[in-house]
């Protein structure tokens, strides 16, 4: 009888210590589920406004910052983020985002970190009429999401 007993304890024991032991699995990166592990946030800096030959120029810089909301690690994740843009500004000429086909679209493209950490700034541009932006109400759309996200056990 204590022989059995003593076998089933160690089958218990041995089963709970293989369940702690396994490896969570890594989770595919989508459009649709990036936003459960990722999160964005943007900042405008202060407007920096200049008259030049009579005309009213607006300059400022977008950040885009993201962070993982939970707990693991990303593996060759790359995300690719449009951000059009409204009250008359436009991506910088001189911005390394800048394409002059859409220049009213902020198009982020970056590599993912491990640890989900990563910041970005661009230069933003207006002229004539325009206003201050509006950081309240950035609207944003995640086109291309890849690689993996491992949460920890």
């Amino acid at each position: 009888m204590k022989k059995a007993l003593s076998a089933i304890l160690l089958a218990a024991a041995l089963m709970a210590l293989c369940a702690c032991s396994s490896e969570p699995e890594p989770v595919e990166l989508t459009t649709d589920n990036i936003e459960d592990y990722l999160a964005f946030s943007f900042d405008y800096s202060d407007v920096e406004r200049q008259t030049k030959i009579g005309i009213s120029f607006g300059y400022t810089d977008l950040t885009l910052d993201c962070y993982a909301v939970a707990s693991g690690s990303f593996t060759d994740a790359s995300v690719t983020v449009e951000i059009p843009l409204t009250n008359g500004w436009s991506v910088s000429s001189s911005d390394k985002a800048y394409n002059p086909d859409e220049a009213e679209t902020l198009v982020c493209s970056f590599r993912l970190p491990a640890t989900g950490s990563y910041s970005e700034t661009h230069d933003l541009i207006a002229a004539i009429a325009y206003f201050d932006p509006d950081v309240q109400n950035i609207a944003y759309t995640i086109t291309e999401v890849s690689g993996t996200f491992t949460p920890d056990k």
